[in-house]
């Protein structure tokens, strides 16, 4: 697939329908963006129904089921990881884990454990990680960060006609920044 413009005035982002890259097939995940002259790389995408793209390989390869030889987790059947290099359930309480464990488990100092609920906030208050430990915020509220901090403030979705920054997705649902205010977008410009 060749480049396709890509408008940095708006969330409203067309494109171009393509099949799938078939088993076997050269496939990139990866889509790269040149800010000054709007042009992005299309990616080439497996058909996620029957496999992933290996990453070492950058082949469409069929999901792994348990055993079989992995390079990422991405490349297991659902329901498994890869462990040294093989397709593997997730490790379960009490069991030595590096990222993951099988759900409603977390992965705490190299062991899988009980997880722990994380709290809520309302709109005005810090979030993210707030003084060592995790925050969230209530519903239909989104965590909004700035600078590289590992903290923000949870904020309401902008409401449409308010001021907005494309590329955060601020906007309630149903709305996208355009030209730096929430709007309803008009889809029948994409032909």
């Amino acid at each position: 697939m060749g480049p396709s413009t890509v408008d940095l005035t708006t969330e409203l982002q067309c494109g171009t329908c393509a099949s799938y890259v078939a088993l076997g097939g050269s496939c990139n995940p990866i889509v790269t963006c040149d800010p000054p002259n709007g042009q992005c790389s299309s990616p080439d995408i497996c058909d996620p129904a029957i496999g992933a793209c290996s990453p070492n390989q950058v082949v469409c390869v069929e999901y792994g089921d348990v055993g079989v030889a992995c390079s990422s987790p991405t490349t297991c059947k659902v329901g498994l990881t890869c462990v040294a290099n093989k397709c593997a359930p997730f490790p379960t309480k009490g069991e030595a884990c590096t990222e993951y464990c099988a759900w409603p488990h977390v992965c705490a100092s190299g062991t899988c454990a009980d997880a722990v609920a994380i709290p809520t906030v309302g709109v005005g208050q810090a979030c993210g990680i707030v003084n060592g430990n995790s925050v969230g915020c209530e519903p239909g509220v989104q965590c909004v960060y700035s600078g590289s901090g590992s903290s923000g403030i949870c904020t309401a979705p902008v409401p449409k006609g308010g001021a907005c920054t494309v590329g955060f997705f601020q906007c309630a649902v149903g709305y996208l920044c355009i030209s730096g205010v929430c709007q309803t977008p008009d889809y029948t410009l994409c032909k």
